[in-house]
């Protein structure tokens, strides 16, 4: 059964002694974790929620390894995509970056789903709105994998756009996110993959520098993800690209970080 109602949700989220929503489904127990995204100028402009699945024997399942497991089917892994997506806005409303923007990852299969359910789509908005968010502050970003339906994912990113969503393709370089997806959805934003960081490092620098000329060409913005050390920063701002992310600037925290620079 898909996640539908208020009621539903309710049942399934609570707010812990940690003092952050957690969500429990089945086995599984879900915590939102996020990771501030930097702008040219070193301030943070947003961050990335990102999901920590634990069983109820506290392992720990590493999302990408969960979203293409066998082991769980569509229905299931729907519910933990649409119940991250709630613990995630819900904790974000009361950090200290409330006022940024939030990147939220959608699975190109569950993007159709969410917005072809009216009630999904429109509880959303009016949940924002109850957490004094506005839907410009959510970035959707459509994460590479593949899809049965291109033309439909189009669909859903344009409809999700018409409210006031901005739309982001996921680790640009890998696997569907390609320059065809690009070309098809016109996003607002597009994060590179690190390996293109990690080509253009050890001096194969074509590929992300053609990965900058289709962004430019689609008047998208860029992010560059993975960073980890000063040299690989230094390296991409001179590519005077527009936001930055990764462990140099800011780790994964459960209430993101009060920063407003990369470093001292």
């Amino acid at each position: 059964m898909i996640l539908t109602t208020r009621r539903q949700f309710n049942q399934c989220i609570k707010y812990d002694h940690c003092g952050e929503y957690v969500a429990h489904y089945k086995e599984l127990t879900l915590r939102s974790v996020f990771q501030p995204i930097f702008s040219k100028s070193q301030r943070v402009i947003g961050a990335e929620a990102l999901v920590r699945i634990y069983t109820n024997g506290q392992r720990q399942i590493r999302p990408d390894k969960f979203f293409h497991s066998k082991n769980y089917n569509f229905v299931d892994q729907l519910n933990v995509e649409l119940l991250s997506r709630a613990i995630h806005i819900r904790n974000f409303s009361i950090s200290p970056y409330r006022r940024y923007h939030l990147f939220l990852n959608l699975l190109p299969e569950a993007g159709q789903f969410f917005i072809e359910s009216e009630s999904l789509s429109q509880r959303l908005s009016e949940r924002l709105k109850q957490l004094n968010l506005q839907n410009p502050q959510i970035v959707m970003e459509v994460v590479e994998q593949e899809t049965h339906n291109e033309l439909s994912l189009k669909n859903t990113t344009n409809q999700l756009s018409n409210i006031g969503f901005h739309i982001a393709v996921d680790d640009y370089g890998s696997q569907a996110s390609t320059s065809e997806r690009v070309t098809l959805l016109s996003p607002d934003i597009i994060k590179f993959d690190r390996s293109l960081m990690c080509q253009y490092m050890t001096g194969d620098t074509e590929p992300l520098l053609n990965a900058i000329q289709v962004a430019r060409a689609t008047n998208a913005k860029t992010v560059v993800e993975g960073i980890e050390t000063k040299q690989q920063f230094e390296a991409m701002k001179r590519l005077n690209l527009d936001m930055y992310q990764g462990y140099y600037l800011g780790t994964p925290e459960s209430l993101i970080p009060k920063v407003d620079i990369a470093y001292g």
